[in-house]
């Protein structure tokens, strides 16, 4: 009986001892005593042994205080104070000062940095392929437009799946460019060639880019070559082409024309038959030629005419397709004129001139008008008269009087 009362005693006596329900501010509680019932238990424990000192433990905080009555007058307080770490100030700060920028964006989605050039001519046809490098400046799809104008775009190859191409109508392309970073494409064009008494052309609407290179090769030797623009241009003649390769700068479109160059081999042994139809008017005091020259080429090509009138003649007008230049020149009593093409005649031509002199009270020849270098020539002279001008013929060379109803209808 005294054992078990013992017992109870000590169990009262540790609650008692412990901080549960306490008030946080109070002191620390003694050290709990055991009573004498349970000391004389035993137990288990070695005899003369004593049980180790028994540390409390720590005592932590755990009271927050909240102003719970009037909390909206606490924060309407401009005179409150708020406590925070430094860490977390400092950010504060710094958005207040430096705030946040959104990133900038690139002026333009992508665009085409080279544009490469390369074909031959073919027939009446142009063939390129143009290898346009390109940069996309978004991880999203950018739109990249194309303009070749007359030239048709054959094929497209891309070096892998992120560059599509797609038609936009009127010669007007859109490239479709997925992925950031750097890309090319390949494309084919056809465009066809001009030809005119001034030689063969074709023009290509092209992308303006920084950096644009043409390479070219032409099926004909000795050729006179113009690229338009023209920044720099080196030409190569091979055995049977001509290799053309210019940097075209930044450019919306490019032209190529091509002529063979004057004072060749098939020029010097160019052979024709001259046909002339000159006619004659007399009349208001003067005397006027106009004579027209239509040449058959039977050998080799023209890249000259020359003609000769008499010295006392006024030259008027030159007239010839694909005229260059002409210049004159004194042959004893005659004059000489040199008529300079663009290209080259291999088929047939016709040259006209217009002169005139005064008058003269005596007589006077009419008709002194040739061809030079000529093979043959032949044709018809038509002399009129004013009304009120009486022509006589007192000679006739080299000529044979027809009807004037087997005249050519201009003549007549």
């Amino acid at each position: 009986m005294s054992r078990a009362l013992g017992f109870c005693l000590g169990l009262m006596l540790a609650l008692g001892g412990s901080p549960f329900g306490r008030d946080a501010a109070a002191a620390e509680p003694p050290e709990a005593r055991p009573a004498a019932g349970a000391a004389q238990d035993g137990g288990d424990k070695p005899p003369g042994g004593s049980a180790p000192d028994a540390q409390p433990p720590l005592r932590q905080e755990h009271v927050i205080y909240l102003p719970y009555e009037k909390l909206r007058d606490v924060f309407e307080k401009e005179d409150s104070s708020i406590v925070l770490p430094y860490g977390q100030f400092l950010e504060m700060w710094n958005r207040l000062v430096r705030p946040e920028r959104p990133p900038t964006q690139p002026p333009a989605s992508g665009v085409i940095t080279r544009a490469d050039y390369k074909g031959a001519v073919s027939g009446q046809l142009a063939r390129l392929e143009a290898t346009l490098d390109l940069e996309s400046l978004s991880d999203e799809w950018a739109r990249l437009p194309l303009q070749f104008g007359d030239a048709a775009i054959a094929s497209a190859r891309a070096e892998d799946g992120d560059v599509l191409l797609g038609g936009a109508g009127q010669g007007r392309y859109e490239l479709l460019v997925r992925g950031k970073g750097k890309h090319r494409i390949t494309l084919g064009l056809v465009v066809g060639v001009k030809s005119a008494a001034e030689g063969r052309s074709f023009t290509v609407e092209c992308p303006t880019v920084g950096v644009s290179n043409l390479e070219l090769e032409i099926p004909e030797k000795e050729l006179a070559i113009e690229v338009a623009p023209r920044r720099t241009s080196e030409l190569q003649t091979e055995k049977d082409a001509t290799r053309l390769r210019a940097a075209l700068g930044a450019t919306d479109r490019f032209t190529v024309s091509w002529q063979p160059k004057s004072g060749g081999l098939d020029e010097a042994g160019g052979l024709a038959n001259v046909t002339d139809t000159i006619a004659v008017d007399v009349g208001d005091g003067v005397v006027h030629t106009h004579a027209v020259f239509d040449y058959q080429v039977l050998r080799g090509s023209l890249g000259e005419l020359v003609v000769e009138v008499p010295l006392d003649e006024r030259l008027l007008d030159v007239q010839a397709a694909g005229l260059r230049d002409w210049r004159t020149e004194t042959a004893g009593d005659r004059q000489r004129i040199t008529i300079r093409l663009h290209a080259p005649a291999t088929g047939s031509v016709r040259l006209e001139l217009h002169t005139e002199t005064p008058i003269s009270e005596e007589a006077f020849q009419v008709g002194r008008v040739r061809a030079v270098g000529a093979a043959r020539e032949s044709g018809i002279l038509a002399v009129r008269g004013a009304e009120d001008v009486g022509l006589e013929y007192p000679l006739r060379e080299s000529l044979t009087r027809i009807d004037a109803a087997e005249a050519p209808e201009t003549l007549r």
